[in-house]
């Protein structure tokens, strides 16, 4: 069955329906979520920032960023490009080591100077409707074990 419009065009009821539903979705409405990592004073250059939203499909409720040489980031969805967040509350999660590409399971990675509290999720942020493009985090690096 076709549907005519008053232009004369002929539509299936198909996708009138598809369109009812889905003609407004663009996806979710993101806000900008910037800021630097410095560690000992120093920018954390090429350090992963990561945001977990704690809900929904893990795929869609991760964001990060990568630093640049002046410890700036700007998050963004992993699951598709460009920058923003949806407003909420976020564990954060920093990390500065990074698994090589030939890396297998006999790779000895060298210890992860960023302390625990910034990598396990303790740390939360909110980030309201605006955005925040301010979000700094500062700290110590973790005191590294001499080896024998």
């Amino acid at each position: 069955m076709k549907l005519r419009v008053a232009t004369g065009v002929s539509v299936s009821p198909i996708f009138v329906a598809l369109f009812a539903v889905c003609g407004g979705c663009s996806g979710p409405s993101l806000a900008p979520l910037e800021g630097t990592v410095t560690m000992d004073g120093q920018p954390l250059v090429n350090a992963t920032v990561s945001f977990d939203r704690g809900e929904g499909p893990i795929e869609q409720r991760l964001y990060s960023g990568k630093t640049d040489a002046q410890g700036r980031y700007a998050a963004g969805p992993t699951w598709s490009s460009g920058t923003g967040v949806e407003p909420g509350s976020y564990k954060v999660m920093i990390t500065s080591v990074e698994l090589p590409p030939d890396a297998d399971e006999s790779t000895v990675l060298p210890p992860e100077p960023v302390p625990m509290r910034y990598r396990d999720g303790s740390i939360a942020i909110d980030v309201p409707e605006g955005g925040n493009t301010a979000q700094d985090f500062e700290f110590e690096s973790v005191p590294q074990r001499r080896r024998r």
